[in-house]
């Protein structure tokens, strides 16, 4: 099974990356207004704020003596006669000029001195929306000493907007055995790394290019697609050291190809991968645990289960919206997602934008071929909402570097927000949680997140434990065409809910015809328990068994586990049926 980099083809957005010519230094507050005149001050609050209400009154409106005017309005600004009030929201950028107000008529007409302000910031800023990143930035919070592992296709250490964050001596270069990860060969579709590295972790305030999530956490890369690809023999080696090593956060962006239900019976390369993440989990950051983030997945037609690199409850699973707050077109969806971000989108008349990071130095590599080609507006992906997701971790474990990786997960997932909720694939679980298989839990709010890092109580979760349910059914279990089978699982352990994984081994002639949800006990007022749909009818890619296959399931996250599971499987077919062969059913959580 070969991963790929999640990522589609490639046109400007400003979603969250900020300009880079403004304060010099972070250890002095972003943006401070000073004392000024009204006008000054204004012009201040201008600058950088194009997603922000203007508001002036000229002092003549005081002097008036007659009927109040005025000339050069803006386009994109009201003006009332009552009030002397310039009002509305700046949409272009550039210098506002001659702006005069007027009083009076005729000889008596008199007229301001003419007025004058520069727009700044992002042009798209008032069709998008944000992370919250500049807050936390305001914050001096900005990553600095965390380090973050991009496992891709290999990073371009002497980028002028990277090289100084890349922690020295710790990228791996699979192929050469050094410590250079820069690909030789960076011909279009070759500076995937470089350009999720950017997102992360462009250097802010160094007058170059932009600045990333965390502009001052250290990364290093690993080529471990490169290597993957070049060097088979050696693949699981290199798969497995994705998983360790001296760092905090690991951001995975890609995959496997998700055209069949592949197993990782144990003692498998991706079952040892799993071991892997496991023992990350227990031990790196000294016990505390590193935070492996991966993306979905680009096929939205194909439930996220089917890479067999997502089923571990260890990954943080992201998927990938668009500049309003929708899921992106093309992010997969499914019950193992943890948080969505923003991924950008395919440009068609009317769509939202792409994404702005680093590209390979030089026209003659990476995506651009003119202009400043160091920097591409080209990209799109779920590979590109995972590090958003990555270099928000950066932020939140700099405020507090005792949180535990549970404890990040918790927290990410009690700030996102819920996000188109007019859909209805949202639930609301029985501890509260907002769930939906395409955006997880919803959308990463950093500033929140970070808020919430700094009054968390560490250790309250408790220790993680596993408990594992009883089926209560006989096997082969027939699942009839034109009809759904169930089975009962008890659980009789008292605990809060984690993460619920089931294993499933089936065959149907046509697995495009089921759909399989799992069902938490009722409880104790007789309320039906929270259903997790974890695979809907037609998100199969087409096979005919599910072998042994895992399905992680974040659904039922702060729920009780004690009680009776359901398990339902729905036949839409007349003429098609099947067995479920097995089922295998356990928990993770802490005791309440």
């Amino acid at each position: 099974m070969i991963p790929k980099a999640h990522s589609l083809f490639w046109v400007a957005c400003l979603l969250f990356l900020a300009h880079c010519k403004e304060t010099p230094s972070i250890r002095e507050p972003i943006n401070p207004i000073p004392a000024m005149t009204a006008r000054q001050l204004q012009q201040s609050y201008l600058n950088g704020k194009t997603d922000r209400p203007f508001s002036y009154q000229d002092p003549f409106f005081s002097n008036k003596i007659g009927p109040f005017t005025i000339l050069q309005r803006p386009n994109w600004a009201n003006f009332s006669p009552l009030t002397g009030l310039l009002e509305g929201i700046p949409t272009q950028l550039g210098n506002v000029n001659g702006v005069v107000f007027q009083s009076g008529s005729g000889a008596n007409l008199v007229s301001s001195s003419p007025l004058g302000f520069p727009v700044l910031g992002d042009p798209l800023k008032p069709v998008g929306l944000d992370m919250g990143i500049r807050q936390v930035l305001n914050l001096d919070i900005t990553g600095d000493g965390v380090r973050i592992a991009i496992s891709d296709t290999g990073l371009e250490i002497k980028h002028e907007d990277l090289r100084d964050n890349v922690i020295p001596n710790a990228s791996k270069n699979y192929l050469s055995g050094s410590e250079d990860p820069t690909l030789l060969d960076q011909s279009q579709g070759f500076c995937h790394g470089t350009a999720v590295a950017g997102v992360i972790a462009m250097t802010g305030w160094n007058g170059v290019g932009g600045r990333g999530i965390a502009p001052y956490a250290g990364i290093a890369g690993l080529n471990f697609l490169e290597g993957f690809n070049k060097n088979p023999a050696s693949a699981n080696l290199f798969l497995l050291d994705q998983a360790q090593g001296n760092f905090d956060i690991f951001n995975q962006s890609w995959g496997a190809e998700q055209n069949t239900w592949v197993p990782t019976p144990p003692g498998s390369s991706i079952d040892l991968y799993f071991q892997k993440l496991q023992a990350g989990a227990n031990n790196l950051r000294g016990g505390k645990g590193a935070l492996y983030v991966k993306a979905a997945g680009n096929v939205p037609e194909i439930n996220a289960a089917v890479d067999p690199y997502q089923r571990s409850p260890f990954l943080i699973v992201v998927g990938a919206l668009d500049s309003v707050d929708r899921k992106a077109a093309y992010s997969s969806s499914g019950a193992n997602l943890w948080l969505s971000a923003f991924g950008g989108e395919p440009v068609t008349p009317g769509s939202s934008p792409k994404l702005i990071t680093t590209d390979s130095s030089g026209c003659q590599k990476g995506l651009s071929r003119s202009g400043n080609c160091n920097y591409s507006s080209n990209y799109q992906g779920t590979s590109f909402a995972a590090p958003a997701i990555s270099g928000t971790i950066a932020l939140m474990l700099e405020q507090q570097p005792q949180l535990n990786w549970r404890e990040v997960k918790h927290v990410l997932a009690s700030t996102a927000l819920k996000v188109e909720p007019g859909n209805l694939g949202w639930i609301t679980n029985k501890a509260g949680f907002h769930f939906h298989n395409a955006f997880g839990f919803g959308k990463v709010q950093a500033e929140q997140a970070v808020l919430m890092a700094k009054s968390f109580q560490v250790g309250s979760l408790g220790a993680l434990e596993t408990v594992q349910g009883s089926v209560n059914s006989s096997f082969p279990l027939s699942i009839s065409s034109e009809a759904s089978a169930s089975l009962a699982m008890e659980v009789s352990q008292d605990l809060v809910i984690e993460t619920v994984a089931v294993e499933l081994n089936l065959e149907h002639e046509d697995l495009q015809n089921l759909q399989i949800e799992l069902m938490s006990p009722t409880d104790s007022t007789g309320a039906s328990g929270t259903k997790s749909i974890l695979l809907a009818r037609a998100s199969s890619p087409d096979s005919s068994n599910i072998p042994g296959v895992k399905f992680i399931s974040n659904a039922f996250y702060g729920e009780p586990a004690a009680g009776t599971w359901t398990l339902s499987i729905a036949n839409s077919s007349s003429t098609r049926s099947g067995n479920l062969r097995s089922v295998t059913f356990s928990l993770l959580g802490h005791r309440p």
